[in-house]
């Protein structure tokens, strides 16, 4: 599959990148030269647990956010959102999938 610069120069802002979707998504979209990631998580220490392998990435921008709040005002022009996030914790799907609603 050849190359395409369609990502080159584009912010896209990903909630949910911790998860499964998101974590797959931020490494294609690093690959593909994005001008700015903004990977959106509930929890700070684990996107730095998960994401510290691209620390010296400075197109990626790690931001601690609960998606059921408005998003900040400050994150600038955003050309791609997608919307991975989940209000359920991965542990309690793993632990009690038929409980999620």
């Amino acid at each position: 599959m050849a190359t395409s610069d369609f990502w080159v120069g584009k912010t896209v802002l990903i909630t949910g990148a911790t998860g499964l979707i998101g974590c797959n998504l931020i490494d294609k979209l690093l690959k593909a030269r994005c001008e700015r990631i903004i990977a959106v998580g509930r929890s700070e220490s684990k996107l730095r647990a998960v994401f510290g392998k691209y620390a010296g990435e400075g197109c990626l921008v790690l931001l601690e956010h609960d998606v059921a709040n408005p998003l900040p005002q400050d994150l600038g022009c955003v050309d791609w959102i997608f919307h991975a996030a989940s209000p359920v914790s991965g542990s309690t799907i793993r632990t009690a999938p038929a409980s999620v609603v």
